[in-house]
């Protein structure tokens, strides 16, 4: 994971998870998760278009650090897109990877909703 002062670093897959780091001011604020198991319909989200080979897979937010099972769903979704590069023998590989963009455009609008939704008291039943 790069420590940054403000950003979106990505720290490892966990599974069928890509787990992201939120963050502000140098400090870790929020961790960030995309389901790569399941790939969403675009026609649920208007006006996006995608590329071939891309996919769209659900966001959700989470405390720095917790277990999946603690994450939250959002109505945000990021790109999954493929990429290529060379394996270790050299030959060409295609890798399928998430475009970080589509994360940090989703979440960096609404950070202080997430982190509210996450970090704030819980509501009344």
């Amino acid at each position: 994971m790069n420590v940054k002062h403000k950003g979106l670093s990505y720290v490892c897959d966990e599974g069928t998870l890509s787990r992201y780091t939120v963050f502000l001011e140098g400090r870790r604020v929020l961790d960030v998760l995309v389901d790569n198991a399941v790939a969403l319909d675009a026609d649920e989200f208007p006006g996006v278009t995608l590329d071939v080979g891309c996919s769209l897979h659900r966001i959700m937010i989470a405390p720095v650090g917790a277990m999946a099972g603690f994450a939250q769903e959002t109505k945000g979704a990021a790109v999954r897109a493929p990429h290529f590069e060379p394996d270790a023998s050299g030959a060409a590989g295609i890798h399928q990877h998430i475009v970080s963009n589509s994360v940090t455009s989703y979440v960096w609008p609404r950070l202080a909703h997430l982190l509210a939704r996450v970090y704030g008291p819980p509501l009344a039943s």
